[in-house]
């Protein structure tokens, strides 16, 4: 009974846009109790719920319009890479939606691969799982963790913006995402690059550099301005560096839109969100506005 209320809450929510919806689901979660079970998304795939996070997720839909606009590359994608996978939430959406293509998780954080390593299993989803990390260059170093936040904040540039207190995890091994390539299997066509490694995104694209110039996959990447200053970064850094690849960016409001980012302007997201958060961009080709169908706003 319990994952039926939850699968039309989801439902619910997912489909249906009205203003104080954030509200609602709010007050909706905090009323539900947790109970341990895996249930069925709309989207079609199981979802372990084991935290108060992990049934977040299932009832926001993760982010969103990301995961719609997701879903509407899912038609045409042929290859995808998720890092900074978490629990795996874009993993199974595609491999849900396209389960014959070859599809990459990368997730270093012990406990939160455990938990990526069951929703793959449960769902028997094609998935190939990597328990590394992604940056500019091969090296072993150490994550860290905030121990009053989701396990999905881990990072390799804590910062006391977020909490009183950080401590570290684990050491990880971390390689860049053009070696990675090296072993994929990657064909002709729309590919989509996925990522959230709470900023670590600009050294990974970084060394993602080939890839990006060899096959131009749609990257969706999470900036969160704290994060990527705590790394030694700028978002303008970032910005100016997929431009030079002949990318065209977009804040992509979680609300439903797509908002066009240039280099030098402040990141779009941060009059709406409170300070200190991240958001999703998108980052296309020419070729890939094509296949789209939410409108690019201006």
């Amino acid at each position: 009974m319990y994952p039926k209320i939850l699968f039309t809450i989801s439902r619910f929510f997912y489909f249906f846009n009205f203003r104080g919806s954030t509200r609602v689901m709010g007050v909706v979660f905090k009323l539900l109790p947790l109970e341990r079970v895996a249930a069925k998304h709309p989207l079609g795939f199981l979802w372990v719920l084991d935290s108060r996070e992990s049934l977040s997720t299932y009832l926001s839909s993760c982010e969103k319009f990301t995961t719609k606009v997701v879903s509407d590359l899912a038609k045409d994608l042929n290859f995808v890479v998720c890092v900074g996978a978490n629990r795996g939430w874009y993993p199974l959406l595609v491999s849900e939606l396209r389960p014959h293509i070859e599809i990459h998780a990368y997730e270093p954080n012990s406990l939160t691969y455990s938990m990526l390593e069951r929703n793959v299993e449960l769902n028997h989803a094609p998935v190939a799982l990597h328990k590394i990390g992604i940056g500019s260059s091969k090296r072993v170093t150490e994550i860290f963790g905030y121990p009053d936040a989701n396990d999905g904040m881990a990072t390799l540039y804590p910062t006391n913006w977020f909490a009183s207190r950080y401590e570290k995890l684990e050491q990880i091994e971390i390689r860049s995402l053009d070696s990675e390539a090296s072993n994929w299997n990657i064909p002709g066509g729309l590919s989509l690059l996925q990522m959230d490694i709470e900023g670590g995104e600009y050294e990974a694209l970084l060394g993602g550099r080939k890839f990006l110039e060899d096959y131009s996959p749609v990257v969706i990447c999470e900036v969160n301005p704290v994060l990527l200053e705590s790394a030694g970064r700028l978002p303008s850094e970032l910005f100016e560096y997929m431009e030079c690849l002949g990318y065209m960016i977009y804040w992509i409001d979680e609300r439903g839109g797509l908002y066009s980012q240039f280099a030098k302007d402040p990141c779009r997201h941060l009059p709406f969100l409170p300070t200190g958060s991240g958001s999703n961009y998108i980052f296309l080709k020419d070729f890939h506005r094509s296949k789209i169908s939410f409108k690019l706003n201006y």
